[in-house]
């Protein structure tokens, strides 16, 4: 009785800690076989995914090359592009309560010009795609590095409309459902009817995943409960 009482008495002592989990993707070499991507265009543009062995921030990059013939004005395309082993399940591991993630951007445009453009990242949920939008300053041929700290659920929004892009803020990924998989979102607009050729890179990806920390009572108790069952089975 008395191992009992003291076990219990234990257990406020360590109600103010409390436990949380980080998980973090990184991706600097892009083997196209861990990948799942598709491009919606509306058509006059030849689109390529390519691991890149140099050209990168150093050594490997992923390159989006785009090539829009003349005669196709208003041209516009996205690449949707997932890393297949960047999944994250709430379900099991726990709630998201925040996401991190940066990457390094390149881009060269012949024939175009470069008005805005960004460092995207993509979450599909349940069939749904979600995207979250870093902006970068117009500046060809030079790694930037873009990205963001501590995103809720309600900074990413839904692309209802994957050919034009279209969003709904109101719809947000569940940070407490199922699996999540992670990667980026590219694409090209072109007003203009000349032949454009669009070389845009990615290195050096890095996602981190925080959950929701745990009150460390709710683990003592736990502990506490398991140590009470092994007393009485011992009396």
């Amino acid at each position: 009785m008395l191992k009992k009482l003291l076990i219990l008495a234990c257990i406020p002592l360590f109600s103010v800690a409390a436990n949380a989990a980080t998980v973090t993707f990184y991706e600097d070499t892009f083997d196209l076989s861990l990948y799942q991507s598709f491009i919606e265009q509306n058509e006059g543009a030849s689109i390529t995914i390519n691991q890149l062995s140099s050209g990168g921030n150093p050594g490997e990059a992923l390159s989006i090359l785009t090539e829009v013939a003349s005669g196709n004005p208003n041209h516009l395309s996205y690449e949707y592009i997932l890393n297949t082993s960047f999944t994250f399940d709430p379900s099991i591991t726990g709630t998201i309560s925040e996401i991190s993630y940066s990457m390094d951007r390149w881009i060269d445009v012949q024939g175009g010009n470069l008005a805005s453009w960004g460092a995207t990242l993509l979450l599909e949920q349940e069939g749904k795609y979600f995207k979250y939008r870093f902006s970068l300053s117009p500046s060809e041929q030079n790694w930037l590095n873009g990205g963001n700290s501590n995103l809720l659920a309600t900074n990413f929004v839904e692309i209802i409309d994957l050919a034009l892009g279209t969003v709904n803020p109101n719809s947000n990924p569940d940070f407490a459902g199922s699996e999540i998989t992670f990667g980026v979102l590219t694409g090209w607009d072109h007003a203009g009817s000349n032949s454009v050729v669009v070389d845009n890179r990615i290195d050096n990806l890095s996602i981190v995943v925080s959950t929701v920390p745990i009150p460390a009572s709710a683990w003592m108790l736990g502990s506490a409960l398991i140590g009470l069952l092994s007393i009485k089975r011992r009396e």
